[in-house]
């Protein structure tokens, strides 16, 4: 807080305040500070305000503003945020929809051992969704997921999540 009164904001104090950690939850505060620290440039709080105003955590929801931002952040190559930039192109979520795009960056992030990506890969080439079906692939994907501690991967494929 000292150090947000002289200026210096990153995100870790919408953390703080978001989640409750050495003062009382509040999401609206929270917002606030990843907002700040995001238009200073700090990466994580560009991801923090997508999130924010993709699930209506402290602000309204509001997808266009989270596509925005999540795309901000994916420049960065920041891979949570190449996962929600190409998840909201696949669902046309705040953008037209590009499936092409949303492939590509979900692969992206896939490639980076990110769990949520590499289940909603698996859950693309199960149904066909921008890409070819592939029961196969879909499989592979959803062992990517598991071995990455995704727990709908886990059931899916029988497995029970390793301590």
């Amino acid at each position: 807080m000292k150090a947000a009164e002289q200026g210096y904001v990153n995100q870790g104090l919408g953390i703080c305040l978001e989640y409750g950690i050495g003062v009382e939850e509040n999401d609206g505060e929270a917002f606030k500070y990843y907002l700040k620290a995001a238009e200073d440039g700090y990466m994580r709080a560009m991801h923090e305000v997508g999130r924010c105003y993709y699930y209506g955590t402290g602000t309204q929801k509001n997808y266009e503003e989270a596509f925005r931002w999540f795309c901000e952040g994916a420049e960065y190559a920041y891979t949570p945020s190449i996962y929600f930039k190409a998840k909201m192109l696949l669902n046309g979520e705040g953008c037209m929809p590009d499936q092409e795009e949303g492939i590509q960056l979900m692969e992206q992030a896939a490639d980076n051992n990110y769990g949520k990506a590499q289940f909603e890969l698996g859950n693309c080439y199960l149904v066909g969704k921008g890409v070819e079906e592939n029961e196969e692939k879909a499989m592979e994907y959803f062992e990517l997921a598991a071995d990455n501690g995704h727990e709908q991967a886990l059931k899916i494929i029988g497995r029970r999540r390793r301590n």
